[in-house]
């Protein structure tokens, strides 16, 4: 069972880290889609700075409490691999249009970053608002590959 776990945790991490790694446009002229009303209000609340403070993950009918020590763990395993994260960390500061220094728009509710769309064969990868209160932030996060998906609820809290 442990390693059957371990391989859902790399397969997580892995998974995780592309759809977070931005890759951008080389011909990108600094122009953002109009943004509804709605859309304006919710960039408005995302402002400022969220800490992590505990995730839920489901990938291949096995679920998973993320902490923000596993959290940590992840990333530097990536790291120890090759694999920059820009986005998804303990701490994500909403500035004006960026988030951690990643550019982002708002599709409704749908976080869109920088690079994020661009076409990966067989992968799919969505992030929503999925709560948001003067306190406490949680992505809603969908990550499909080969049939599978990873569904997670990350929780911040407002520093």
């Amino acid at each position: 069972m442990k390693k059957k776990t371990n391989f859902v945790l790399a397969l997580l991490i892995a998974v995780l880290a592309t759809g977070f790694t931005s890759c951008g446009s080389d011909d990108d002229n600094g122009s953002s889609p109009e943004m509804s009303g709605a859309e304006t209000e919710l960039m408005g609340k995302l402002q400022g700075t969220w800490e992590f403070t505990s995730g839920k993950e489901t990938a291949m009918g096995y679920s998973f409490t993320i902490t923000p020590s596993t959290l940590t763990e992840f990333k530097n395993q990536m790291r120890s691999q090759g694999v920059n994260i820009e986005f998804w960390d303990q701490t994500l500061i909403f500035n004006g249009t960026k988030v951690n220094d990643v550019p982002y728009t708002l599709r409704g509710t749908q976080l869109i970053l920088e690079g994020m769309e661009e076409a990966v064969e067989g992968f799919s990868f969505t992030v929503n608002v999925g709560e948001i209160t003067e306190t406490t932030l949680v992505l809603h996060e969908v990550i499909a590959m080969a049939g599978n998906e990873i569904v997670a609820d990350m929780k911040y809290k407002r520093k």
